[in-house]
């Protein structure tokens, strides 16, 4: 990184050199450039690691034309502000072009498409909202002529155009009062002008007088961290178009700038309720609006069939929409990467339980096949190591859904069962080195993460309990043995890589039942009724559940807990039934009054990655909400993971209704 910048500083100072010494520039002492450092207009050498092959020298060069176009661009957007005179970006932006175009003739032949879409994108600038994107493409697509590769370039112009769009939004927050004092168009100015009730076109002095008022909407609206979050969600989507790409210098880039994103946004968040709270008394404070949206307003007074069947349908439909061409899901980004693997195994078992979207399952299936790791299952994503946690839940949509050619997956099997630890737990992580590489860490005590976890035991359990063969039946019974010794005494089982409780409790229940089904389990009824107990005693008075004390409800709690009690409800313990009943219903009730209008439900940090020494990450209060580093929390950003949860309650909610109607078995 510290040659690139090298490399960058280098640009800087050519270019300033060539554009100061232009002809009509002499006497002038002052020269309206980007600041240095503004990276993405012309800093190509965070894509640099994505082309190698390409000579530096013509690296340089495709720099400087990078330079000197995000430099027209600019041009452009200062005289959309009035600040530059329209002769002048003319004469200065034509100026621009031709040196781009000096710098890249030698290197790229003439005819070639290239040139074509330059001319295209050089017509382009006086657009400056759309312009930047398509500039970036323009260096992207230098680099893979000069390299002679063209495999990155969707990926890599794909995570520009979020970037940008991403900034876009990040700048009309800063931006947003001189905007709408001076009637520059964007998204944000239209809303508050419509918010406020103003003219289509209000005059300067009207502007001023709704300033104050426009104000107030912009922070204590929410308006701001609405815009801040679109931000942050497109700066997602710009690191998961890049994640089949080896990581380096430009999702470091984009790491750091959601991190500032989103810093922002929990600030703004903080002052706005700061405000209300003074406003209106410390006792109406209101809760911050959980990421993925509002809930719907008109809450549902009961669980009906048609309720929960609509509201399952809206489910599975948004999940075939986020579901990629490929036939993958991904979701979550630790160290600006998303899960692949591990995510369209989760999502691809909790669908195939409904019966829907039969295409969409059968390529995720094909998908998860041609992608298993030779020797062995699969990781978080492609680049990752192999892991138990991600192998265990992909056999559990493969064995489940009923994949073809067994042969190609059997063997990520045959690697789970040997991976069961010798207490007849599974752990996470197996080999632990490659993990301690990736996460840049010395620690030399490993105990965290290389002893049996309550959570991946618990899905490994559920795995192995419901497959034949004797193996699979030695391997379910230890594994339950392992989870009924290390259920606590309140109820519940801890997890180490949920932020969450309900989610070991959960799979533990699950895994102890259906076991239960088929062989006997001594200790099951006790840990069976423990649970329950725990469950009913901590749900919240609005029927939801909370993955600690000082949380409210959440989608995925909630959804994990009515999982729970659907499979203790096939054998309530003595006295528990109608109470189990009750808390079922009230649970079932707050997801559908919780699902948002696109059929997701909200997100919040679910999961965490503690350091690799710590063996009790639940005893630790402090985390840190990022996606780099150890000892963070992390959300499911694109809702997949909640939504996937949330979707197999309301279908195990639907299975106890009379009368249900028919959800729909293709695809939605």
């Amino acid at each position: 990184m510290t040659l690139l910048l090298m490399e960058a500083q280098y640009t800087d100072q050519a270019f300033a050199e060539q554009w100061l010494a232009r002809p009509g520039c002499e006497g002038r002492t002052r020269e309206p450039l980007p600041v240095a450092g503004a990276l993405f207009d012309h800093f190509p050498f965070l894509l640099y690691e994505y082309f190698a092959t390409v000579p530096m020298g013509a690296a340089r060069r495709v720099a400087l034309a990078a330079r000197a176009d995000g430099t027209a661009r600019f041009l452009r957007y200062q005289q959309s502000r009035g600040r530059y005179e329209p002769d002048r970006a003319d004469r200065d932006c034509a100026w621009l072009q031709q040196f781009a175009t000096r710098q890249l003739r030698g290197d790229l032949p003439a005819g070639t498409p290239f040139w074509q879409s330059l001319a295209t994108r050089h017509r382009q600038l006086s657009a400056p909202a759309a312009a930047g994107a398509v500039l970036a493409h323009t260096t992207t697509e230098a680099f893979a002529a000069l390299a002679r590769s063209p495999e990155p370039v969707r990926p890599v112009t794909e995570s520009q155009s979020h970037l940008y769009a991403g900034l876009t939004f990040y700048q009309e927050c800063f931006g947003w009062k001189e905007d709408f004092l001076q009637g520059h168009p964007s998204q944000l100015v239209s809303r508050l002008l419509a918010e406020l009730d103003a003219p289509p076109a209000p005059t300067g002095a009207d502007r001023a007088a709704l300033v104050a008022d426009a104000a107030r909407r912009f922070y204590y609206g929410g308006l701001a961290e609405h815009t801040l979050g679109a931000a942050s969600e497109q700066l997602c989507r710009a690191l998961a178009a890049v994640t089949d790409l080896p990581p380096g210098a430009w999702v470091q880039r984009l790491v750091g700038l959601l991190r500032d994103v989103r810093g922002l946004c929990t600030d703004l968040g903080r002052i706005r309720r700061d405000g209300l709270a003074r406003a209106r008394g410390a006792a109406s404070q209101s809760r911050p609006p959980t990421r993925g949206g509002a809930a719907p307003v008109t809450p549902a007074d009961s669980a009906t069939p048609a309720a929960l069947a609509n509201a399952s349908a809206a489910a599975a439909r948004y999940l075939r929409r986020e579901q990629e061409p490929a036939g993958r899901w991904g979701d979550f980004l630790l160290l600006g990467q998303q899960s692949t693997s591990w995510v369209t195994g989760y999502v691809g078992w909790n669908l195939a339980a409904t019966g829907t979207a039969a295409g969409s399952l059968a390529a995720a299936a094909d998908w998860l096949v041609a992608h298993r790791e030779p020797g062995g299952g699969w990781g978080y994503n492609g680049q990752w190591p192999v892991d138990v946690d991600s192998t265990a839940n992909a056999l559990l949509f493969l064995t489940r859904h009923g994949a073809p050619e067994p042969q190609r997956w059997a063997p990520a099997l045959d690697w789970l069962l040997s991976a069961q630890r010798p207490d007849g737990g599974f752990a996470t992580i197996v080999d632990p080195e490659p993990w301690l590489v990736r996460f840049r860490s010395d620690a030399g005590d490993l105990r965290g993460w290389t002893s049996s976890h309550p959570c991946v035991t618990a899905v490994a359990a559920l795995l192995l309990a419901g497959l034949d063969g004797a193996r699979e039946r030695r391997g379910a019974l230890r594994a339950a043995r392992w989870l009924l010794d290390h259920q606590r005494p309140e109820g519940h089982w801890e997890a180490y890589w949920w932020t969450s409780r309900l989610y070991s409790t959960c799979r533990a229940v699950q895994a102890i039942g259906e076991l239960g089904r088929r062989v006997d389990l001594p200790g099951a009824a006790p840990g069976r009724a423990r649970a329950t107990a725990w469950l009913l005693h901590s749900q919240r008075p609005d029927g939801g559940w909370a993955g600690a004390p000082n949380r409210s409800s959440g989608a995925f709690d909630t959804a994990l807990a009515v999982q729970a009690l659907c499979e203790l409800g096939t054998a309530p313990p003595r006295g528990d039934a109608v109470a189990l009943a009750a808390a079922f219903a009230r649970g079932t009730r707050w997801l559908l009054n919780h699902q948002r209008p696109d059929g997701s439900w909200p997100v919040e940090p679910i999961l965490r990655v503690p350091r690799p020494q710590l063996a009790d990450p639940w005893k630790q209060t402090s985390w840190t909400e990022s996606i780099a580093g150890l000892d963070v929390v992390v959300e499911d950003w694109r809702r997949l993971f909640t939504t996937a949860t949330a979707l197999r309650a309301l279908h195990t909610a639907s299975l106890t209704s009379d009368a249900v109607p028919e959800l729909p078995t293709g695809d939605l």
